[in-house]
């Protein structure tokens, strides 16, 4: 159980500012927490991709990722800028807004493929659980994993990523994964196969799942899903490395797909009707789905006023 200081670290962790951007009469802009230059051009001017025309007025920023709170930028004067759009409803917009440029940016930093390479859901019939730890044997020229079900013939040096499923599984239908480490296949006889341990965050354990470790990135675009979802979270991760999952009771067969983008609130709270949310009291926050299995999904906190809990409604 987290203590007091713990929720109250958590919780500073967890709140991104959603307050409208302003600039002053001077043509200046405080970041927030959350802020990314992409996200600031969308606001301000209308356009993600003019986050260089700040970047080139704020010469003491070296690189974009040194951006920090209470940094005070320049911006490009008032008559470059647009007149501001109108707020359009969630399901019904192609227009830029600051959710979108915030997931864009970490697919394209390659967050989120590290995030889908060290966690998974799998469900609990498929083809690739049928590959079984045989034995873990220490040799002269290091540590060696024996398993049995490989279905396919695979090159000399193939990596495979060493999973331990939940000790507290959320579901019957589904396995969720923590990638402990990872080995290279050195050789091959069948359905047989001898793998050198690489990597060992843990000594492996008795249910541990062998998976072929790299996976196709993530490059569908994010954005709200064509279709009502009602979900709800049935498991929060928070001290995950690369930041706090939740766990939601719907998947592929209810529609939901990696890319995502779905808003968590109490379950008595009405769903936000447009976006972005700009009251300071609105609740919950927004998540990217970064795996499904056919019923539940895998979703990353991008941005949150409230620290989800289990019950919370996604929708």
């Amino acid at each position: 159980m987290l203590t007091s200081s713990r929720w109250a670290a958590l919780l500073l962790a967890l709140t991104l500012t959603t307050t409208p951007l302003s600039a002053s009469a001077a043509d200046t802009y405080t970041v927030q927490r959350g802020d990314s230059l992409s996200s600031i051009a969308a606001r301000l001017l209308g356009k993600a991709d003019r986050w260089r025309e700040i970047w080139s007025l704020n010469p003491q920023i070296r690189t974009p990722k040194q951006l920090q709170p209470g940094t005070r930028l320049r911006l490009p004067n008032t008559d470059s800028r647009p007149e501001p759009r109108q707020t359009a409803a969630v399901h019904h917009t192609d227009a830029l807004d600051p959710i979108q440029v915030m997931a864009e940016d970490l697919i394209r930093s390659g967050h989120i493929d590290r995030m889908r390479t060290d966690y998974r859901l799998l469900d609990t019939h498929a083809p690739e659980n049928r590959i079984r730890l045989h034995s873990r044997r220490s040799e002269a020229d290091g540590d060696f994993l024996y398993i049995h079900g490989l279905s396919n013939a695979a090159a000399d040096g193939t990596m495979y990523g060493l999973f331990k499923s939940s000790p507290e599984p959320a579901g019957t239908s589904f396995i969720e994964l923590t990638r402990i480490g990872q080995a290279r296949l050195v050789l091959q006889q069948g359905d047989k196969a001898r793998l050198r341990i690489t990597e060992n965050r843990q000594p492996p354990l008795a249910n541990l799942q062998v998976l072929p470790l790299y996976r196709q990135p993530l490059k569908v675009k994010p954005g709200y899903p064509g279709s009502p979802v009602n979900a709800r979270i049935i498991k929060a991760l928070y001290e995950q490395p690369g930041g706090y999952l939740l766990l939601l009771d719907q998947g592929r067969q209810s529609g939901v797909e990696p890319g995502q983008l779905l808003h968590y609130s109490k379950a008595n709270s009405p769903a936000p009707t447009a976006f972005p949310a700009k009251r300071p009291s609105q609740e919950g926050g927004w998540v990217l789905v970064i795996d499904t299995s056919q019923d539940a999904s895998l979703a990353l906190v991008i941005q949150a006023r409230q620290i989800p809990a289990v019950g919370d409604s996604v929708r």
